[in-house]
């Protein structure tokens, strides 16, 4: 989502329709320790 030469150690991603953000963190957390966060659409609107 950022700009490609934007400086910042975050990354946004924007997922498919549909998919379970909370699940996939969840899942990457529990099965590979990485810690990310998930945020809803409703942080996001207009988007």
């Amino acid at each position: 989502m950022e700009p490609l030469d934007e400086p910042t150690a975050t990354t946004t991603l924007i997922p498919p329709d549909g998919m379970d953000v909370v699940g996939v963190r969840s899942h990457l957390l529990t099965e590979h320790g990485i810690v990310v966060s998930a945020i809803g659409p409703e942080r996001a609107p207009g988007r």
